[in-house]
């Protein structure tokens, strides 16, 4: 479903996912909640991208792919 997006995340909690034809900006946030690392983010009221307004829980690193997890869910970043 986002897989046409490159996704950047800045120092300064901003987060943008842009394809061909927009870019998103959104908020992030990194932390650790009951012993586990999670990554938070909100794309506002974009529709679109409702499904990643979540906390998503880290699974595994390696070195090009970041893996988190959400009730099953899974998102991947890959490094470019």
């Amino acid at each position: 479903l986002f897989d046409s997006y490159l996704f950047v995340f800045n120092s300064d909690e901003t987060v943008s996912a842009t394809d061909a034809n927009e870019t998103i900006q959104g908020s992030y946030s990194v932390f650790r909640d009951d012993g586990r690392i999670e990554l938070r983010m909100n794309f506002f009221n974009n529709p679109g991208f409702t499904e990643l307004n979540d906390d998503w829980y880290f699974i595994s690193i390696n070195q090009k792919i970041i893996r988190f997890d959400d009730s099953g869910d899974m998102l991947e970043f890959q490094q470019q």
